[in-house]
């Protein structure tokens, strides 16, 4: 998993889109049990993370499609438990051939309330074919980078905070699954 994770973890999620001609809705909800390993390197024996989001976009007549959403998230771990959410915006387009078609979608994750990490950055999605075409399977790869800085632990400590802050790396993840489209 990387991140100060454990290697491997389970996942479970659950979703709904919903797709007008100019309106487009998502509603997400994932779980995972990954353990993230404290300071001393002693994994954790219990932990989890739980996210929410959703979005709404605008589709144009020209298949280019605009819109901004919100997301939340929790750690648990044996030690502690931290929670964050923000905003997201973003847009696609979808390309429409006579044999094929893709959808292509960026959002930027904003780091919201998160000041604990700062976790901020890009989430770019491939679907393919586009869920525009009805009743099909549809194969979707999401890659996202985000930024971030090392846990603030003590924000009333001005100078533990600044060298928390000043200490950034990047986490990248690709999840992939194929979804149904009635």
């Amino acid at each position: 998993m990387g991140g100060d994770y454990e290697p491997m973890a389970l996942v479970g999620e659950i979703g709904v889109e919903i797709e007008t001609i100019r309106l487009m809705l998502r509603a997400r909800a994932f779980y995972d049990n990954g353990h993230k390993l404290p300071e001393d390197g002693d994994p954790n024996p219990k932990g989890h993370d739980r996210h929410l989001e959703g979005a709404a976009y605008y589709h144009s007549p020209a298949e280019w499609f605009v819109g901004a959403g919100f997301h939340w998230s929790q750690l648990s771990t044996t030690d502690f438990s931290k929670q964050s959410g923000g905003p997201e915006f973003g847009g696609g387009y979808d390309l429409m051939q006579k044999e094929s078609s893709v959808r292509l979608a960026v959002d930027w994750l904003m780091a919201g309330n998160n000041w604990q990490n700062g976790f901020h950055g890009p989430e770019v999605t491939i679907t393919f074919p586009s869920p525009r075409e009805k009743r099909h399977w549809f194969f979707r790869m999401t890659a996202t980078v985000d930024r971030y800085y090392t846990t603030v632990t003590e924000p009333n400590n001005v100078t533990l905070t600044i060298e928390q802050r000043s200490e950034r790396d990047f986490a990248a993840c690709i999840e992939s699954g194929l979804g149904y489209r009635f």
